[in-house]
């Protein structure tokens, strides 16, 4: 009877450091998502042209310091609602992926730009009554 009993609490045992081992390998995943989310942008919509002009650089893999502060300048000439920074907008563009954000500044792979026919296609902000 007492290797009966000390056979189940070495399986009690082993079963709980099972647990344990999944429990931290859970946890480890987990945290491992919420990081690497956060560094790759998916949680760092700003809403404004420093976080557009950051995305933007980024995505051309443009560290230049002047890169940026013209990028910004333009950028709050542009978006632009009703005298305020157009802050939905810019979330938007910042959840662009880069193909797409590049293609948006710089225009297509023919190298063409929106036009604003194209753009009267689709009703923007400014259009909204």
């Amino acid at each position: 009877m007492v290797a009966g009993t000390a056979a189940r609490r070495s399986g009690a045992r082993l079963a709980w450091w099972c647990g344990v081992a999944i429990l931290a390998t859970l946890m480890v995943a987990t945290l491992s998502c919420v990081r690497h989310g956060r560094f790759n942008g998916f949680s760092s919509r700003t809403g404004t042209c420093d976080g557009a002009c950051q995305h933007y650089l980024s995505c051309k893999e443009d560290e230049r310091p002047d890169s940026l502060s013209t990028c910004v300048a333009e950028c709050r000439d542009i978006f632009v609602y009703q005298g305020e920074p157009d802050r939905e907008s810019l979330r938007t563009f910042e959840s662009l992926e880069c193909k797409d954000a590049v293609a948006y500044v710089e225009g297509d792979d023919d190298g063409r730009r929106p036009t604003a026919k194209s753009r009267s296609r689709a009703p923007g902000r400014s259009q909204v009554r």
